[in-house]
């Protein structure tokens, strides 16, 4: 199991119903590469995110030319992560450099 722990605790929700979130795991994510989307060269990429102590849900979606190369680094598993392990890496580091998530790092449990 991959966890990204935040470097700050973050603070979320409205005022009856806030939500204090220390760390994400993914919950959900999804590609599609429709004929539509793939003849420029994007995809769609959806992925879902929660932080398991509060319950915390977060979506995230894209759609353009990143994914496509994304993906395709998918098959670079390190050694002595599995396939899951290494895919839900790769979309905390995306997230991160996309500014979608705040600074944190990541653990393998």
């Amino acid at each position: 199991m991959v966890t990204f722990t935040l470097a700050t605790p973050t603070t979320t929700g409205e005022l009856g119903s806030q939500k204090t979130v220390t760390s994400l795991q993914i919950a959900a994510f999804g590609i599609n590469f429709k004929p539509e989307v793939a003849a420029l060269g994007e995809a769609e990429m959806h992925v879902a995110v929660t932080d398991p102590k509060s319950g915390y849900l977060q979506r995230f979606q894209y759609k353009d030319k990143t994914i496509p190369a994304f993906w395709a680094s998918t098959p670079n598993v390190p050694a002595g992560l599995n396939l899951g392990d290494a895919l839900s890496e790769g979309i905390f580091q995306k997230l991160l450099a996309d500014g979608k998530i705040p600074a944190g790092t990541i653990s393998h449990s």
